[in-house]
């Protein structure tokens, strides 16, 4: 079973949002089995028993501080469903698009922890990663794909989990890269973030709806 994120609106109480700040910046420099809860626990400045009440355990403390990361780069596509142009499913995927690469870039440190985690964990914890902290955010995009599919919007004769991926990707890439293309020659597309996704955006569309369609 997974593990859904709070939602944002709801904020930690002040001693645990201490302790998440702690963990975070222990995680992103030391990885999991490099931080410990005394380190976390000194710059939070609570006690080891503390963050046993809050979180139970190190794992626990870990996937907090994973879902609270992921919250804040991924949880943009609740709002986009509230947005006035959502009566259009592909628009959703469109603002999807747009606020998670702001959220990645305007939150560098939460995308390089949850990247770090991702190439570096072991195979328990990848996994736990998986199931309890990116499972939730994945089937969320993957069904606005599919409703896009559903009202006609896209083909229905591709896997939306597909789609879905590579929208992920898509500003992965983008994050990981941006400072490196600058200096590539034949990376001619746009570095700019607003115009990077619109270009991207309409390449994809225009395979995911079909007959050439802009």
């Amino acid at each position: 079973m997974t593990t859904s994120p709070a939602p944002e609106s709801k904020r930690a109480p002040a001693g645990q949002a201490a302790i998440l700040a702690a963990a975070s910046a222990v995680f992103a420099q030391r990885g999991y089995s490099g931080a410990s809860l005394s380190e976390i626990a000194a710059r939070a400045g609570v006690s080891k028993a503390n963050i046993h009440h809050h979180f139970g355990s190190k794992r626990g403390l870990y996937l907090a501080v994973m879902q609270a990361a992921c919250a804040r780069t991924a949880g943009f596509l609740t709002r986009a469903d509230g947005l006035p142009r959502a009566t259009d499913p592909a628009a959703v995927l469109r603002a999807f698009l747009e606020n998670h690469l702001q959220a990645l870039l305007g939150h560098a440190g939460d995308a390089r922890l949850i990247l770090r985690e991702m190439l570096g964990g072991d195979d328990t914890q990848v996994r736990d990663l998986a199931e309890e902290v990116f499972a939730d955010y994945a089937r969320a995009l993957v069904d606005r794909v599919e409703r896009a599919q559903q009202a006609g919007a896209l083909r229905q004769d591709f896997d939306a989990s597909l789609l879905a991926f590579v929208l992920f990707a898509v500003n992965s890439f983008f994050f990981q890269t941006q400072r490196v293309v600058p200096h590539i020659e034949a990376a001619r597309f746009s570095t700019e973030p607003a115009t990077f996704v619109a270009e991207v955006f309409d390449l994809l569309m225009r395979g995911a709806r079909g007959g050439g369609a802009s």
